[in-house]
């Protein structure tokens, strides 16, 4: 029987195989209509130090040098080589590449291994260089010529001028844009396809030498072999790398087309990490919400989908609990109107299952009872909102034995089964908390804490106190000690 790792590699020879010949757009041969005048373009940013060169040899463009760190960034900066017909990259004349899935490159690289290689073209702007759309590729085969196929939608034309990537954050605070469903207006058009004006490769972001001779660069499609599905089944999915808070995996098939959410936010998320996954359940995300307006998206539309006539129950992304039923005290015109005012579903105070929500008065965070994050709550003018993420009220009403009634049963258990202190370590301090035994399981899990004393540990001297907010639990009380 053949190895996973065998039959990935069957797949992939699979995808080329299937790839159709190229459209040719750039050859360094004389012929005419690929055939173009280049130029290079050195980092020239606040002190850049980084250097390369083009030349053309043997039908071959080389393009070799160095990027170097920028001393006022501490970051590495870049190198580019870009054609110059049309009016330096104003005027289409390349050949149409409309209805290819791929842009496609023969290429060789020698020296160290570098992964700063980009691949650009700019279509219908007036700015070509720094509103081109851009994309990164890898080297698979040091040494060796190979063809890299880079898909359409890895590229954007919101990419960062610091960082040459569309999935960082500025120093300014201004957050670029990746392709998806989310962000289409970043992404390459077929109107795009048909009017490219420029062709770029560039050294970006990483430091160090390198050295890329190009063949051809192109576009073709690439279809997916059957081999291809019959090899991906096989292959154990991965454990989520990522860190949750939540009491458990985000539900698959949420409502409103929800769960065909990745790569979602304006910076980067691991790769298989939904946009649930980083705004409900990520704590590294926590301060950031989904996409102003998401709940109006095309493939989203809320309120299409909604009960214009009656309430209408969310449930929470994780374990199914009900959360908010709206609208409730007001009309469905006026639901509507306040979400799309603040560009998220916004709820009113007679619309909270108040059992089920918790809010954290020093943060304004609001929670489900069960842990998962849900936003923000921020009274206004009206009175008390709640400012929250469709993507976490997106859930299924969970109707078999699950959390939610093992939660339900916490409140009603009259039998006192005693106490149990816990403690955690932190910062030169020490917390401890005395909690009935039967919750004991959750703060261990949630929060950190672990049986025992903080006398027990040398922490003697009582410094104060302070409250915890803990998913399942709500707000705990802390005493602090020191030594």
């Amino acid at each position: 029987m053949q190895s996973n790792m065998q039959m990935l590699m069957i797949a992939l020879t699979a995808l080329v195989v299937e790839a159709s010949s190229s459209i040719k757009l750039v050859t360094f041969d004389g012929a005419k209509g690929t055939t173009w005048k280049w130029k290079d373009v050195n980092d020239p940013v606040m002190g850049g130090k980084s250097k390369a060169t083009f030349v053309i040899a043997n039908d071959t463009g080389i393009f070799q040098g160095l990027t170097a760190i920028v001393p006022s960034l501490k970051a590495p900066g870049f190198c580019n080589t870009e054609t110059t017909n049309g009016l330096d990259g104003l005027i289409p004349e390349f050949r149409s590449v409309a209805g290819t899935t791929h842009m496609s490159l023969r290429v060789r690289h020698t020296g160290p291994a570098f992964k700063g290689y980009k691949l650009s073209f700019a279509a219908n702007t007036l700015i070509p260089q720094f509103h081109s759309f851009k994309a990164p590729f890898e080297i698979q085969t040091p040494g060796q010529w190979e063809t890299v196929l880079v898909p359409f939608s890895s590229f954007s034309n919101d990419w960062s001028g610091y960082t040459g990537r569309c999935d960082t954050i500025d120093p300014t605070g201004k957050a670029h844009k990746c392709c998806n469903s989310t962000y289409p207006e970043v992404c390459p058009s077929e109107k795009n396809k048909r009017s490219i004006s420029q062709v770029g490769i560039w050294s970006e972001g990483v430091e160090g030498t390198f050295k890329l001779e190009v063949q051809w660069i192109g576009a073709t499609t690439v279809k997916k072999s059957p081999v291809l599905a019959a090899a991906a089944s096989p292959v154990v999915p991965k454990k989520p790398d990522w860190p949750s808070s939540c009491s458990g995996p985000v539900q698959k098939s949420l409502r409103f087309n929800v769960s065909s959410r990745f790569n979602a936010m304006p910076f980067p998320t691991p790769e298989d990490e939904s946009l649930a996954d980083a705004v409900c359940c990520d704590p590294d995300f926590k301060p950031y919400a989904e996409p102003q307006h998401f709940f109006s998206q095309a493939d989203v539309k809320l309120f299409a989908r909604l009960n214009a006539t009656g309430e209408n129950t969310f449930y929470d992304s994780v374990c199914g609990l009900p959360l908010f039923t709206a609208p409730r005290g007001r009309t469905f015109a006026d639901f509507k109107e306040d979400t799309t005012e603040h560009g998220w579903p916004s709820f009113r105070k007679e619309e909270v299952i108040t059992a089920n929500v918790n809010i954290d008065n020093s943060t304004g965070e609001v929670t489900s009872k069960c842990g998962t994050h849900l936003g923000s709550f921020l009274p206004d003018e009206k009175g008390p909102r709640y400012c929250l993420d469709l993507s976490c009220l997106s859930g299924h009403e969970q109707k078999h034995p699950s959390m939610v009634q093992a939660l339900n049963a916490l409140e009603v258990e009259s039998l006192r089964e005693g106490d149990v202190t816990l403690y955690k370590l932190s910062g030169g301090e020490c917390g401890q908390a005395t909690l009935e035994k039967k919750y004991e399981s959750y703060a261990i899990r949630f929060a950190g804490l672990k049986e025992g004393t903080c006398k027990a540990e040398g922490y003697t001297i009582q410094d104060g106190s302070q409250t915890l907010q803990v998913p399942v639990l709500g707000e705990i009380a802390i005493a602090k000690f020191k030594r």
